[in-house]
């Protein structure tokens, strides 16, 4: 199981975290964390952002991928 998502080029912008779980009520800090890699396509992506996937693992028969931005205030 993968999800392409948009990112900001600038770590200042916002940051992403990306976790796999496979129950959701535990929780978003249970779940393991999961390193964005930049897709090897950047067409179409507009200035400033980069196309990034995460990859869970093959566990069990469910899984759930759920990425969270944070953002500076």
């Amino acid at each position: 199981m993968a999800v392409g998502f948009l990112r900001r080029v600038s770590g200042a912008e916002a940051t992403y975290q990306a976790r796999v779980f496979t129950d959701l009520s535990a929780g978003f800090s249970s779940g393991s964390l999961l390193t964005p890699v930049r897709s090897a396509d950047q067409t179409g992506v507009p200035p400033g952002y980069e196309r990034v996937e995460v990859e869970a693992p093959k566990v069990g028969q469910r899984g759930f991928i759920q990425i969270r931005a944070n953002v500076p205030q």
